[in-house]
This record gives structure tokens, C-alpha cells and sequence, in this order.
């Protein structure tokens, strides 16, 4: 099966699976954040915007390793 790494990691971690083509990079995937205008944005949304950014910028601790 193909699965998302935070779902496959324990078990990874665990020995209950191993990873075939560890060497395979699966196509990334990007999120975005779509709002109606930055002329009128409110100072929640741009709080949320910079968090989701900052938290999302570095390899997921499930993915490490």
C-alpha cells in the first residue's frame, strides 16, 4: 500500500511494516491558504496564516529518520 507517512510511521517504527522502495519520493503535496483579500485581512487570519506556515515549513517529526 501507499500510505501518508504519518499514518505508516509507527508501525514502521514498530518492525509490523517495512518499507519497499524506501528510496522512492512520492509526489509532494502542497497545502494552501486561500482567503478573499489581503487589503481587508484580519489580524486572526494573518495570526493563522503565520502559524500554519511556521508549522508546516520543517519534516514532520513522523517523517525524521
Amino acid at each position: 500500500a501507499h500510505l501518508p507517512s504519518y499514518a505508516a510511521a509507527p508501525y514502521v517504527a514498530s518492525g509490523k511494516l517495512v518499507a519497499l522502495l524506501p528510496q522512492h519520493e512520492p509526489t509532494v503535496l502542497d497545502i494552501y491558504g486561500v482567503y478573499a483579500s489581503r487589503k481587508h485581512m484580519p489580524a486572526t487570519l494573518r495570526t493563522m496564516l503565520d502559524f500554519l506556515a511556521g508549522r508546516f515549513a520543517d519534516e514532520p517529526e513522523w517523517g525524521e529518520g
